[in-house]
């Protein structure tokens, strides 16, 4: 299924396929939980906005939710839960 054109995710190399970009669940990177740091949820958060907040890159909010398995989707995650964020580092990695 291809994104729609206004879609904030349509410009991350991560969901696209031929240069086109489209939506589905790409395979799931490994990261490890001793070199993430924990954050809590506030409200108003999304996490392209969590992953702008520690990257400086928002397009790297699939690094985040690889990291926390326990989520399908971004739209599960509520203010009060405590997500695994991966260091810089281990996402450099995989890039």
């Amino acid at each position: 299924m291809s994104l729609y054109a206004g879609s904030r995710y349509a410009n991350c190399d991560r969901l696209k396929k031929n240069g086109r970009p489209f939506l589905s669940i790409p395979e799931r990177v490994e990261f490890t939980a001793s070199k993430c740091t924990l954050y809590q949820v506030i409200a108003g958060d999304t996490i392209d906005g969590i992953a702008y907040k520690f990257y400086g890159n928002a397009s790297y909010w699939w690094c985040i939710m690889d990291a926390n398995r326990e989520y399908s989707s971004e739209l599960e995650i509520k203010a009060g839960d405590i997500l695994q964020i991966p260091s810089i580092d281990e996402i450099r990695k995989v890039i």
